[in-house]
């Protein structure tokens, strides 16, 4: 009876943040899926019933300056000489047909067969058409034509996963960015097909999902009233355009940041926003309403930007499947004339992921919420958790995101053990299940950072609402004196015991050993700095998962600072850059004006003074 009591809980927690049309939605598409599995010849002959005798392509469209996303297949992506050889790989995994392509690879999780059916590999057979003379522009061609008949024939209405309507707004969008460049590609066969995707599209919106999901279905329809003409046309691209300023406004926050909270999709969404502002630049249309959102997200992006051009990996963020950050912002600047900021202040509130940057060191931290409320399904439980780089190297890294399948790894990829942050009592800061829910949640409380003097501080806190009547309250402080120190100091109370572990997880290449007093933490290459342990009952060396990329899976260093209490813990840890005095004894005290280090016989005051971020 307490499992089903738990059980009807978690489902209410996850449940109640939804919206009114995403239950109504929830019920047609549910409904309608189950029509489709039962009677898909009437779903097929249904649409071919809509399909127009004769239908007219909009003349007079420019060429579109597209969004040319270098390919790197060491991430674990494809590569265009790849697919011109049938080979595909997608999320580390490869698969060589020989012959016609199989749309279904149950070998394979479902993510992959998506990337399968999103086509984003015709983009870049398209770079290469008119790449050179020797032969290889007809190969290219011949392949593209090949695989969308092939797909075609292979894929009737409306079978799954080539026809979920998230693959049907990639898919429909990648065609058209390939027609729209090569128009001798889109053969009448194809521009059939894509007309039954759209026509099937504006009645299978992804309103039960809303986020990203429903912005790309928008952009799928603007794309294809502005590719087609007639009345089914009009209608794709007002209703396009709606979805399209209406998730704009919804989904880029005040700092220009993407409203999921994974810089990965804020790039993501980006590239397709720059895409989408190209081709209405292309027919005529205004721009002006995106252009000062593409500028806001490019300053977001310029601002958070790691010292290895790459992004922070928080919640569901993972390298190599986005373009990078300096791609996109070259790429802006090229189209919309964005002008970067040649400086950053060494504090800046990235809305509410929060970057101090001063030599040695560069830190991003997480104070934001899990994302919004009625979607979060690319939220980990990593309240406070934060990213570190030292020299340029990163040091301390999210463990980042594997796949998306429901089961162990997903869940401890999204756990709060796997991150940089602090377990108490053995509870989750948010309840995190299934492949992308969540229940109860404990949203950051406070979350700013200033710059004091030539000290650099965060300063957050959260309750734990998982199980409220600990009243568990965990308050962080991450302070960076340049060249110098980073402290990171944790106060914990709650109504009776506290047992605190604090994790910290080391990128590939850095190695822990104990030394005499506190660690040493030394990168193959070379580099090294030194960890100390400031009031913890133990600390141990342990080994954890880090998936920098999806389906890539290394195995790396972390430390564990544990530390138990009544009613208050108090405990943290110091980096280093140079080995401090043997015997130097470290104490932290925590004040309402700040904090205070104490190294040896020197005291450090931290004043919480100042405006805040």
């Amino acid at each position: 009876m307490i499992k089903v009591l738990s059980k009807v809980a978690k489902y209410w927690h996850t449940l109640r943040h939804l919206r009114l049309i995403q239950g109504r939605y929830r019920i047609k598409n549910t409904l309608l899926a189950f029509y489709s599995r039962r009677f898909p010849h009437r779903v097929k002959k249904s649409l071919l019933r809509r399909l127009p005798e004769h239908f007219e392509l909009r003349a007079n469209l420019g060429k579109a300056t597209w969004f040319v996303r270098p390919r790197n297949s060491e991430q674990g992506m494809f590569s265009a000489a790849d697919i011109l050889n049938g080979r595909f790989m997608f999320l580390h995994r490869s698969k060589e047909f020989v012959g016609a392509v199989e749309w279904s690879n149950p070998e394979f999780t479902y993510l992959w067969d998506f990337n399968l059916h999103y086509f984003d590999y015709l983009c870049a057979l398209g770079e290469g058409l008119g790449s050179d003379s020797s032969g290889k522009e007809t190969q290219f061609a011949r392949k593209m034509q090949d695989l969308i008949e092939g797909w075609i024939d292979c894929n009737p209405p409306p079978l799954k996963p080539g026809w979920h309507p998230y693959t049907v707004s990639l898919r429909t969008i990648n065609w058209i960015k390939v027609f729209v460049n090569y128009p001798d590609l889109a053969s009448e066969k194809a521009r059939r097909s894509l007309y039954l995707q759209l026509l099937f599209l504006e009645k299978n919106l992804e309103c039960h999902l809303m986020v990203n999901h429903l912005l790309e279905n928008g952009r799928a329809l603007l794309f294809g009233g502005i590719f087609f003409k007639g009345a089914d046309a009009q209608r794709w691209l007002k209703m396009g355009l709606r979805i399209l300023r209406q998730e704009v406004v919804e989904e880029i926050l005040p700092g220009g940041g993407h409203f999921e909270r994974s810089p990965m999709y804020h790039c993501i969404v980006l590239e397709g926003l720059l895409d989408t502002r190209a081709y209405l630049s292309a027919g005529g249309f205004d721009t002006s309403w995106l252009d000062t959102s593409i500028a806001k997200m490019c300053d977001w992006l310029s601002a958070i930007r790691c010292p290895d051009n790459t992004f922070p990996l928080f919640n569901d963020a993972a390298h190599g499947i986005s373009a990078t950050p300096d791609d996109l912002l070259h790429h802006a600047t090229r189209l919309i004339g964005y002008r970067q900021t040649e400086t950053h202040d060494c504090v800046r509130n990235c809305d509410q992921l929060f970057v101090l940057e001063s030599p040695p060191f560069f830190c991003v931290v997480d104070g934001a919420p899990i994302g919004p409320s009625y979607n979060p399904g690319h939220a980990h439980s990593d309240n406070l958790t934060y990213e570190l780089f030292v020299n340029g190297r990163r040091l301390v890294v999210d463990v980042g995101v594997y796949g998306y399948d429901p089961g162990k790894s997903r869940q401890y990829y999204r756990s709060t053990a796997s991150h940089n942050t602090v377990v108490v009592n053995g509870l989750e800061q948010s309840e995190v299940w299934g492949g992308f829910r969540v229940a109860r949640r404990s949203n950051p409380t406070l979350s700013r950072a200033t710059q004091c003097g030539r000290t650099l501080i965060f300063q957050g806190e959260y309750l734990n609402r998982v199980d409220s009547a600990q009243r568990i309250k965990h308050e962080r402080f991450v302070v960076i004196r340049p060249e110098s120190w980073f402290l990171v100091w944790d106060v914990i109370t709650a109504v009776s015991s506290v047992e605190a572990v604090s994790h910290c997880h080391f990128g590939p290449g850095w190695q822990v050993s104990a030394m005499t007093e506190g660690y040493l933490v030394q990168h193959e290459c070379g580099d090294a700095v030194y960890c100390y342990p400031i009031d913890t009952t133990n600390v141990s060396v342990a080994q954890a998962q880090h998936a920098p990329e999806f389906g890539k899976e290394l195995t790396v260093s972390k430390l564990e600072f544990r530390n138990t209490g009544e009613e208050c813990v108090q405990s943290g840890y110091l980096f280093c850059v140079e080995p401090l005095p043997v015997d130097s004894k470290l104490r932290v005290k925590c004040a309402a004006s700040g904090l205070e280090l104490t190294i040896g016989n020197e005291s450090e005051p931290i004043e919480l003074h100042g405006a805040f971020l």
